[in-house]
């Protein structure tokens, strides 16, 4: 146990004292990744290219361990056949990444480096031979060996990288899956790929103190296509038999990489039912969705963590075999699974610009704020509610008047509506504070009932315009307030003096 805690603690330094470096470089040769108006959320430069600091924080232990004699060692020299495919297989991978990053590779360049890997890893042995291990039934694949064994390399690598889109979110879902493989290669007693496990482990934490958003650096296809084919070929090296030379795939490797497989899967269906090509960028991955829901760039992030957790705790339940505890895991991976799938609304038509609507709505609210009454900032809602798509809006104001509080209306209508408003039109009330404060409940109405990425997009808006509008009334019931008070402490003073 003390040559993996050594290994996790080695690659973390490693990745702690390389990642600046790797940063500062990329600054001075000006390798950065730009944002665009597509599928980037970021808004500045970040440099890229982080991936580098990764693998070499995690071969720095393999590799030190090789002038070590013990147990461990024993194992990676006995084993050395898989031991070098895999690290040829790896900077295979990492040089498609680097060039990519670089110079930029097309899709047909990528497939087949990547499918010339794969078919070189499964030569080697890391191959599928059958399936369904996890329900006690074998079923020999035969022929099929090799076409799946692919499938599911290229599947996954490129499934990582499509994740890689939040700031630590590709990062992070490695760090569970590689933390769950470690266990259970601790389980069954596979010294090696618990070796390789607690060394990508310590890489992935010391680079997530620079990648964690607010991000400093960016994995970068190097990056995020190693992770992929780590996770891809380790996966099946834990079920790899060296007396038999069998592996028998089962749920475990689709537990740890749930989320990005999913991810990519509803992508493809998504717009292969549009007709689009299943390879088009878009802006509407899981994590796009979730922050078209209004969540935070960390709320979606941790969000999506989260349910890959679940899923890699059913999978390391699977191997236990306990089955009260494969049954809670399973049942609590499935709820969060479809939760999510149902929460984001992956097959509807979630537009593009959900992110920016929000953001607009926030500068608005900026300008609302600094509006000198709560009339003129009523104004400028009303500029801002054609670009959420209102129809008409209305605003219950609360007037002092001789000691009574009379509610008025504002309303808007948008002048180019060309229908009335019916039944199917969607209503949404933001109400206002419960006791005191002049700004009441905010209605907006919309012509047709919403997807709910955009419906919740809407509705952040609205929320930030309505609390930008509560602030003005405060602040001008204080000014109104002001002179008011000044009289009645002059008239405290004067009292006092006689």
């Amino acid at each position: 146990m003390l040559t993996f805690v050594a290994a996790f603690l080695l690659a973390l330094v490693v990745a702690t004292v390389l990642t600046p470096i790797v940063t500062a470089l990329a600054h001075r040769f000006h390798l950065f990744d730009l944002p665009d108006h597509g599928r980037k959320v970021h808004v500045n430069a970040i440099p890229r290219l982080g991936g580098i600091a990764v693998v070499l924080a995690m071969l720095t232990p393999i590799a030190g361990l090789s002038l070590h004699d013990n147990a461990v060692a024993r194992a990676l020299f006995a084993d050395v056949t898989l031991v070098w495919a895999f690290a040829l297989g790896a900077l295979g991978i990492v040089g498609l990444g680097i060039y990519d990053d670089l110079r930029g590779a097309g899709a047909k360049t990528k497939f087949s480096v990547q499918i010339v890997v794969a078919v070189a890893m499964w030569a080697a042995g890391f191959r599928i031979d059958a399936v369904g291990g996890s329900f006690g039934l074998a079923v020999d694949l035969g022929m099929l060996s090799l076409p799946l064994t692919v499938l599911w390399i290229v599947g996954v690598v490129n499934a990582v990288n499509l994740i890689d889109g939040l700031d630590g979110l590709a990062a992070g879902i490695a760090l569970i899956a590689a933390t769950a493989l470690f266990g259970v290669a601790l389980m069954n007693g596979q010294v090696l790929l618990a070796l390789c496990m607690a060394a990508l482990a310590g890489s992935l934490v010391g680079f997530l103190f620079f990648n964690a958003n607010p991000a400093l650096i960016f994995l970068g296809d190097s990056g995020s296509l190693f992770l992929g084919f780590v996770l891809a070929v380790v996966s099946l090296w834990t079920h790899h038999k060296a007396a038999t030379a069998v592996t028998v795939i089962t749920a475990l490797p689709l537990c740890v990489v749930a989320v990005p497989i999913l991810d990519t899967t509803l992508c493809i269906i998504r717009r292969t039912s549009r007709g689009q090509s299943p390879f088009s960028p878009d802006r509407e991955h899981l994590h796009h969705r979730l922050m078209a829901l209004g969540l935070s760039h960390r709320a979606a992030v941790l969000t999506l963590h989260g349910v890959a957790a679940l899923f890699a705790l059913a999978g390391v339940a699977l191997v236990d075999g306990n089955a009260i505890r494969i049954t809670l895991a399973v049942v609590l991976a499935l709820v969060a699974g479809i939760a999510l799938v149902l929460r984001v609304g992956l097959f509807g038509d979630a537009p593009a610009d959900a992110i920016g609507l929000v953001r607009s709505a926030r500068d608005v609210a900026r300008q609302v704020r600094d509006a000198p009454t709560l009339e003129s900032a009523w104004r400028q809602v009303e500029y801002s509610l054609p670009a959420l798509g209102c129809e008409e809006a209305s605003l219950v104001v609360h007037t002092l008047h001789q000691g009574a509080t009379t509610p008025t209306v504002l309303v808007w209508h948008r002048a180019e509506a060309s229908e009335p408003r019916s039944a199917e039109h969607q209503a949404l009330v933001l109400r206002g504070p419960r006791r005191g404060g002049r700004v009441g409940a905010l209605t907006a109405r919309w012509p047709s009932r919403q997807d709910p990425p955009l419906r919740a997009a809407q509705r952040k808006a609205l929320q930030s315009l309505h609390r930008a509008l509560r602030d003005v009334s405060v602040r001008s019931s204080a000014s109104a307030l002001a002179p008011i008070v000044a009289d009645l402490g002059e008239a405290d003073r004067l009292n006092a003096a006689e």
